[in-house]
This record gives structure tokens, sequence and C-alpha cells, in this order.
């Protein structure tokens, strides 16, 4: 069982928007030894599928074991560091900024553990400015002038180029839309695939949100699913955009795709989700999505409320 083959393999599988395969891949491994349930590399490659997957709480678990071997320690605690920080979330929102506290006290000290690895500096000192504005510590043109300090030697580093739209974003949108339209016009590039994800939803949002361009927006989260086919996130946003043009039925489609890829984590996904499939008057699916939310999130009584006493309502005779 080669766990490092295995986790590449694991990123080509999301990306291509095939993670049910995934879990075939654990079975294997199972197979072929069944002491491997131990072994800190499947737990490594378990903590990418539940982070893909959306569920952070197993992600966390798995990559904590990681985190005490020698070979999966950096990987590990990156992974965590990247999950406690939100790192490039497209929902990133200024209100939300702050982290806890006590995620504070295990990022700091697991950016303490990274630094007597043999971690990439730059992007270290790039996450460090991340983690700054999320938890609101460090003042603003400090963390420009760092970031301009990491562009001067190398003008096209992405994960620092969208940091600092992020970071213009909380006070300045021009500046940041400026940042990522020079970001989204680069080449993609494989080693930063992620940040370029990103990148392209926090442009669309923009547009979406300010501009109205709503083609424009399309245009970026279709680039986005077509180097990742599992975003909800893009998906997500698609929605977004037919919702507003009042196509109820499309949206919906785009909302179920998300709901599904984002394996059903989030409530906010089934209200979108509800609400459409509602103003598409498809009264039985907007109660299955419901109870599955109240079943999942019983206190989420926001669409109990509002969408699924008015669907019972609209079948009665």
């Amino acid at each position: 069982n080669n766990y490092q083959v295995m986790a590449k393999y694991i990123h080509r599988l999301f990306k291509m928007g095939k993670p049910e395969k995934i879990q075939t891949l654990f079975e294997a491994a199972l197979h072929n030894d069944p002491n491997s349930s131990n072994h800190v590399g499947l737990s490594f490659c378990k903590g990418l599928f539940y982070r893909f997957t959306n569920n952070k709480v197993e992600a966390v678990k798995h990559f904590n074991h990681a985190r005490y071997d020698s070979l999966w320690k950096e990987d590990g605690i990156v992974n965590m560091i990247e999950i406690y920080t939100g790192m490039f979330q497209d929902d990133f929102d200024q209100n939300e900024r702050v982290i806890d506290a006590e995620s504070i006290i295990v990022v700091e000290k697991l950016f303490e553990e990274l630094e007597r690895t043999n971690h990439d500096i730059t992007r270290r000192k790039v996450m460090q400015s991340y983690f700054s504005i999320r938890c609101n510590s460090c003042d603003a043109e400090v963390l420009i002038d760092e970031l301009v300090a990491i562009l001067d030697a190398d003008k096209n580093y992405v994960p620092a180029l969208l940091t600092l739209a992020t970071l213009f974003k909380l006070d300045d949108e021009t500046k940041a839309r400026n940042t990522l339209k020079r970001l989204t016009k680069m080449p993609f590039n494989y080693s930063h695939g992620t940040a370029f994800e990103h990148a392209y939803l926090m442009l669309a949002r923009i547009y979406i949100e300010r501009d109205g361009t709503s083609n424009l927006a399309r245009d970026l989260c279709e680039k986005c699913i077509n180097i990742n086919e599992s975003s909800y996130e893009a998906y997500n946003m698609l929605g977004l955009i037919e919702e507003k043009e009042q196509c109820f039925a499309q949206a919906s489609r785009f909302y179920r795709k998300s709901w599904d890829l984002g394996k059903h984590m989030h409530p906010e996904g089934g209200y979108k989700l509800a609400y459409n499939l509602f103003r598409s008057k498809s009264y039985l699916e907007v109660i299955e999505v419901c109870d599955e939310v109240l079943m999942n999130h019983p206190g989420y009584e926001m669409i109990r409320e509002g969408i699924l006493n008015r669907s019972i309502m609209c079948l009665r005779p």
C-alpha cells in the first residue's frame, strides 16, 4: 500500500468529480493489509477524503494522527492550519473573519511545529499572513508590506496575490477586484490549483453582488469547474446567479449539485435548495430536503417555519 500515491490519486479523483470512488481505495488497502487501518499514511488519506467532502471534524482528527509521524507531519500540519483558518474559503466574510480564541491557540502551536520542519518559508509566511487577517491580529499596512515583499521576489506567486486580494476585500473592493483580475488572467498552474479556484470564485462573487455582471461570474464558475468538477462552491454560485435571475428550476439543479457534493453538511445549502424548489412548486422534493436538514440540524428552525410548513400547506386540497 503506497499511501503517497494514494494521496495523489485521491486529489485526482476529487478534481475529476468522482469522490465516491475514493472509498474503494480504502477498502482495497484493508483487503491487501488488514493492519493498514492503523497506518498513518492511510489516516492522512482519509483526512484528505473528509476534507474534500466537507467533514472538517473527521478531517482534523485524521490529520492530527498524521501530524506525529515524521513522513506525514508537514502535510498533516498544513492541512490542519488551512482547515482551522478557513484558508481561501469562498464564504469568507468580513463579519465572520475572526477565529475563536481556542482555534487561535491551536493554530499558533501548529505554526510553531511547522517552523521546525522543512516547509517552504515563503508559503508559511503567506499562511501566517492569512491567519493574521482571520484573527484580526495585525495592522493591515504591515501585512500589505509583507505580502508585497514576497511579490517583489516573485510577482506571480499566486497564494500571496490571493491573500493580498483577501486583505483588500475587507476595506477596498476595487483593489481586491483588480488584484483578482490580474490573478485570473494568469496561466493556470496545478501547483497552486486551489488558490486559482478560490480566486475565480472570489471575483465571481464580487461580480454577482456588486457589479451585477452575471455572465462574467458564470464564466468564472465554469472555469473553476473545469479544473475541479467537485467544487460545490462553484455550483452554489451558479445557483445564486440563476436565483437572482429568477430561474428557480435551473437554480435548484445547481443547488442540488452543490448540496450533494458538499455531503449535505451545511444547512444553509439545504435551505437554498429547498427555497428554489419551493419557488419551482416542487413541494414533495422540498419536504424531502427539509426533513433531511432538520434530521441533521434539529435546531435549524428557519427552514421548518419558512419553507416546510408552507410546502405542506400547498399540498393540501
